[in-house]
Protein backbone atom coordinates (compact mmCIF):
# COMPACT_ATOMS: atom_id res chain seq x y z
CA UNK A 1 0.00 0.00 0.00
CA UNK A 2 2.77 2.69 0.57
CA UNK A 3 4.55 2.43 -2.58
CA UNK A 4 0.79 3.44 -4.31
CA UNK A 5 -1.49 6.59 -4.01
CA UNK A 6 -4.97 5.23 -2.65
CA UNK A 7 -8.01 6.91 -2.54
CA UNK A 8 -9.98 6.72 0.97
CA UNK A 9 -13.67 6.89 1.00
CA UNK A 10 -15.38 8.26 4.05
CA UNK A 11 -18.30 5.34 5.50
CA UNK A 12 -20.13 4.80 8.67
CA UNK A 13 -20.38 1.45 11.01
CA UNK A 14 -24.03 1.52 12.94
CA UNK A 15 -25.89 -0.64 14.37
CA UNK A 16 -29.13 -0.09 12.05
CA UNK A 17 -26.91 -1.40 9.35
CA UNK A 18 -26.12 -4.75 10.10
CA UNK A 19 -29.35 -6.86 9.29
CA UNK A 20 -29.16 -10.81 8.42
CA UNK A 21 -25.54 -11.14 8.81
CA UNK A 22 -24.65 -8.17 6.26
CA UNK A 23 -23.37 -4.91 6.19
CA UNK A 24 -25.46 -2.63 4.12
CA UNK A 25 -23.89 0.35 3.78
CA UNK A 26 -26.01 3.45 2.21
CA UNK A 27 -23.65 5.83 0.93
CA UNK A 28 -20.80 4.85 -1.30
CA UNK A 29 -21.04 0.95 -1.50
CA UNK A 30 -23.43 0.38 -4.65
CA UNK A 31 -21.04 3.04 -6.48
CA UNK A 32 -18.29 1.44 -5.94
CA UNK A 33 -19.36 -1.72 -7.93
CA UNK A 34 -18.97 0.55 -11.49
CA UNK A 35 -15.64 1.81 -10.45
CA UNK A 36 -13.24 0.91 -13.42
CA UNK A 37 -10.82 -2.19 -12.22
CA UNK A 38 -8.04 0.69 -12.16
CA UNK A 39 -9.81 2.45 -9.28
CA UNK A 40 -11.14 0.01 -7.45
CA UNK A 41 -7.79 -1.40 -7.18
CA UNK A 42 -6.60 1.81 -4.87
CA UNK A 43 -9.77 2.30 -3.68
CA UNK A 44 -10.37 1.98 0.75
CA UNK A 45 -13.28 2.53 2.86
CA UNK A 46 -12.54 3.78 6.08
CA UNK A 47 -15.33 3.70 8.80
CA UNK A 48 -16.66 6.17 11.29
CA UNK A 49 -17.47 4.08 13.96
CA UNK A 50 -20.63 5.21 15.32
CA UNK A 51 -21.80 2.13 17.63
CA UNK A 52 -18.37 1.17 19.54
CA UNK A 53 -20.20 -1.98 20.89
CA UNK A 54 -20.72 -3.65 17.51
CA UNK A 55 -17.30 -3.27 16.08
CA UNK A 56 -16.61 -7.10 16.59
CA UNK A 57 -19.83 -7.61 14.26
CA UNK A 58 -18.62 -5.12 12.00
CA UNK A 59 -14.91 -6.56 11.58
CA UNK A 60 -16.17 -10.03 10.82
CA UNK A 61 -19.07 -8.88 8.49
CA UNK A 62 -16.46 -6.54 6.47
CA UNK A 63 -13.76 -8.89 6.38
CA UNK A 64 -15.93 -11.17 4.50
CA UNK A 65 -16.71 -8.44 1.31
CA UNK A 66 -14.82 -7.68 -1.32
CA UNK A 67 -14.73 -4.65 -0.92
CA UNK A 68 -11.40 -3.34 0.99
CA UNK A 69 -11.12 -1.17 4.26
CA UNK A 70 -8.72 0.67 6.26
CA UNK A 71 -9.37 0.61 9.78
CA UNK A 72 -8.58 4.06 11.80
CA UNK A 73 -8.34 1.74 14.95
CA UNK A 74 -5.23 -0.56 13.39
CA UNK A 75 -3.66 2.98 13.25
CA UNK A 76 -4.41 4.74 15.87
CA UNK A 77 -2.88 4.96 19.55
CA UNK A 78 -3.96 5.05 22.91
CA UNK A 79 -2.56 8.42 23.46
CA UNK A 80 -4.89 9.62 20.60
CA UNK A 81 -8.25 8.25 22.30
CA UNK A 82 -7.43 9.98 25.81
CA UNK A 83 -6.34 13.21 23.42
CA UNK A 84 -10.19 13.16 22.50
CA UNK A 85 -11.62 11.93 24.80
CA UNK A 86 -10.75 15.32 27.24
CA UNK A 87 -9.80 17.12 23.64
CA UNK A 88 -12.66 20.29 24.58
CA UNK A 89 -10.71 20.49 27.97
CA UNK A 90 -7.51 20.58 26.76
CA UNK A 91 -8.82 23.49 24.11
CA UNK A 92 -9.80 25.49 27.09
CA UNK A 93 -13.18 27.50 27.17
CA UNK A 94 -14.57 31.17 25.99
CA UNK A 95 -12.19 33.48 28.32
CA UNK A 96 -14.74 36.65 28.56
CA UNK A 97 -16.71 38.50 31.87
CA UNK A 98 -19.98 39.23 29.39
CA UNK A 99 -21.77 38.23 26.12
CA UNK A 100 -24.72 39.87 25.27
CA UNK A 101 -27.51 38.81 22.82
CA UNK A 102 -30.42 41.67 22.45
CA UNK A 103 -29.38 43.12 25.43
CA UNK A 104 -29.03 40.28 27.43
CA UNK A 105 -26.30 38.56 28.86
CA UNK A 106 -26.13 34.73 28.16
CA UNK A 107 -22.73 34.08 29.78
CA UNK A 108 -24.62 31.86 32.00
CA UNK A 109 -26.29 29.71 29.41
CA UNK A 110 -23.27 29.60 27.26
CA UNK A 111 -21.31 28.01 30.47
CA UNK A 112 -23.92 25.67 31.73
CA UNK A 113 -23.83 24.60 27.65
CA UNK A 114 -20.13 24.28 27.92
CA UNK A 115 -20.42 22.03 30.85
CA UNK A 116 -23.09 19.69 29.55
CA UNK A 117 -20.50 19.50 26.72
CA UNK A 118 -16.84 18.45 28.52
CA UNK A 119 -17.27 15.17 26.80
CA UNK A 120 -19.29 15.53 22.72
CA UNK A 121 -19.19 12.64 20.86
CA UNK A 122 -19.10 14.29 17.73
CA UNK A 123 -15.92 16.23 18.71
CA UNK A 124 -14.38 12.87 19.64
CA UNK A 125 -14.89 11.21 16.15
CA UNK A 126 -13.36 14.39 14.71
CA UNK A 127 -10.19 14.30 17.01
CA UNK A 128 -9.76 10.58 15.72
CA UNK A 129 -10.19 11.40 12.41
CA UNK A 130 -7.73 13.93 12.61
CA UNK A 131 -5.39 11.63 14.46
CA UNK A 132 -6.21 8.91 12.02
CA UNK A 133 -5.03 10.70 8.80
CA UNK A 134 -1.85 11.85 11.07
CA UNK A 135 -0.79 8.66 11.66
CA UNK A 136 -1.26 7.25 8.44
CA UNK A 137 1.79 10.37 7.43
CA UNK A 138 3.51 8.58 9.76
CA UNK A 139 3.71 5.75 8.11
CA UNK A 140 4.34 6.97 5.07
CA UNK A 141 1.00 6.20 3.23
CA UNK A 142 0.39 8.10 -0.45
CA UNK A 143 -3.47 9.29 -0.30
CA UNK A 144 -4.09 10.82 -3.90
CA UNK A 145 -8.38 11.18 -3.58
CA UNK A 146 -10.35 11.49 -0.46
CA UNK A 147 -13.77 11.68 -0.27
CA UNK A 148 -16.07 12.59 2.61
CA UNK A 149 -19.71 11.91 3.12
CA UNK A 150 -20.14 15.80 3.60
CA UNK A 151 -22.58 17.70 5.77
CA UNK A 152 -20.19 20.23 7.16
CA UNK A 153 -20.60 18.90 10.92
CA UNK A 154 -17.96 18.73 13.42
CA UNK A 155 -16.95 14.79 12.38
CA UNK A 156 -16.44 16.53 8.93
CA UNK A 157 -13.95 19.50 9.94
CA UNK A 158 -11.48 17.10 11.56
CA UNK A 159 -11.09 15.38 8.79
CA UNK A 160 -10.34 18.70 6.46
CA UNK A 161 -8.83 20.10 9.33
CA UNK A 162 -5.61 16.18 9.04
CA UNK A 163 -6.24 16.59 5.06
CA UNK A 164 -5.32 19.99 4.96
CA UNK A 165 -2.11 19.86 7.67
CA UNK A 166 -1.00 16.48 6.85
CA UNK A 167 -1.76 15.81 3.15
CA UNK A 168 -1.94 19.62 1.63
CA UNK A 169 -1.26 18.13 -1.79
CA UNK A 170 -4.33 15.85 -1.86
CA UNK A 171 -7.29 16.03 -3.24
CA UNK A 172 -10.74 15.95 -0.34
CA UNK A 173 -13.88 16.16 -2.08
CA UNK A 174 -17.16 16.70 -0.12
CA UNK A 175 -20.03 14.78 -1.52
CA UNK A 176 -22.88 16.29 -0.16
CA UNK A 177 -25.48 13.23 -1.26
CA UNK A 178 -28.59 13.73 0.83
CA UNK A 179 -29.59 16.95 2.74
CA UNK A 180 -32.28 17.27 4.96
CA UNK A 181 -33.09 20.57 4.95
CA UNK A 182 -30.60 23.60 4.09
CA UNK A 183 -33.32 26.22 5.24
CA UNK A 184 -33.64 24.73 8.51
CA UNK A 185 -29.98 23.49 9.03
CA UNK A 186 -27.71 26.04 9.03
CA UNK A 187 -24.19 24.77 9.15
CA UNK A 188 -24.74 23.23 5.56
CA UNK A 189 -23.24 26.63 3.73
CA UNK A 190 -19.80 26.73 4.25
CA UNK A 191 -18.57 29.76 5.81
CA UNK A 192 -15.15 31.94 5.13
CA UNK A 193 -14.29 31.61 8.77
CA UNK A 194 -14.11 27.76 7.88
CA UNK A 195 -12.11 28.32 4.84
CA UNK A 196 -9.45 30.74 6.53
CA UNK A 197 -9.00 27.57 9.23
CA UNK A 198 -8.58 25.14 7.20
CA UNK A 199 -11.64 22.94 7.73
CA UNK A 200 -13.33 22.80 4.55
CA UNK A 201 -12.69 20.20 1.16
CA UNK A 202 -11.34 21.68 -2.04
CA UNK A 203 -14.70 20.94 -3.25
CA UNK A 204 -17.86 20.38 -2.56
CA UNK A 205 -20.41 17.99 -4.78
CA UNK A 206 -23.79 18.66 -4.36
CA UNK A 207 -26.55 16.34 -5.96
CA UNK A 208 -29.25 19.66 -7.09
CA UNK A 209 -28.31 22.15 -9.64
CA UNK A 210 -31.03 24.07 -8.03
CA UNK A 211 -29.47 23.61 -4.79
CA UNK A 212 -26.12 25.31 -6.12
CA UNK A 213 -27.57 28.10 -7.53
CA UNK A 214 -29.50 28.80 -4.29
CA UNK A 215 -26.52 27.99 -1.40
CA UNK A 216 -23.07 27.95 -3.50
CA UNK A 217 -23.26 30.00 -6.72
CA UNK A 218 -22.33 33.01 -4.60
CA UNK A 219 -19.08 31.05 -2.85
CA UNK A 220 -16.44 31.95 -4.49
CA UNK A 221 -13.64 30.57 -1.92
CA UNK A 222 -14.69 27.03 -2.74
CA UNK A 223 -15.62 25.12 -5.84
CA UNK A 224 -18.65 23.50 -5.89
CA UNK A 225 -20.14 20.90 -8.94
CA UNK A 226 -23.69 19.36 -9.22
CA UNK A 227 -23.20 15.47 -9.42
CA UNK A 228 -25.78 12.52 -9.26
CA UNK A 229 -27.42 11.46 -5.72
CA UNK A 230 -26.82 8.19 -4.75
CA UNK A 231 -27.89 7.53 -1.84
CA UNK A 232 -32.16 6.62 -1.20
CA UNK A 233 -32.63 4.79 -4.56
CA UNK A 234 -33.83 1.41 -2.74
CA UNK A 235 -36.12 3.45 -0.44
CA UNK A 236 -38.26 4.74 -3.65
CA UNK A 237 -37.46 1.14 -5.64
CA UNK A 238 -36.40 3.28 -8.54
CA UNK A 239 -35.85 1.27 -11.33
CA UNK A 240 -34.02 2.22 -14.96
CA UNK A 241 -36.08 3.00 -17.52
CA UNK A 242 -35.10 3.05 -21.25
CA UNK A 243 -35.95 6.30 -23.41
CA UNK A 244 -35.53 6.69 -27.19
CA UNK A 245 -34.61 10.87 -27.53
CA UNK A 246 -33.95 11.72 -31.07
CA UNK A 247 -32.60 8.27 -31.79
CA UNK A 248 -30.20 7.72 -29.06
CA UNK A 249 -31.06 5.43 -26.67
CA UNK A 250 -30.40 7.01 -22.97
CA UNK A 251 -31.16 5.54 -19.93
CA UNK A 252 -33.16 7.60 -17.29
CA UNK A 253 -33.67 7.12 -13.53
CA UNK A 254 -37.36 7.75 -12.27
Amino acid sequence: LKKNNIILIETFFHKNLISNGKFNERYNKEVYRYFPSKIKKKSYFFPINLSPLHINKFLKITQKEKIKYLYPLDFLKFKDYINSIFLLINLGGFKFKKIYFDNYDIKKLIDYHRTLSIFNLSSFLASLNFFFLKRMKENNFKINLLIDWYENQIIDKGICLAKNTFYPQTKLKGHMGFINDFNGIHYYTPSLIEKKLNALPDEILVISKKIYLKFFKKIKFIRCKVVPAIRNKNIFKIKEKNKIFSGHKKKLVF
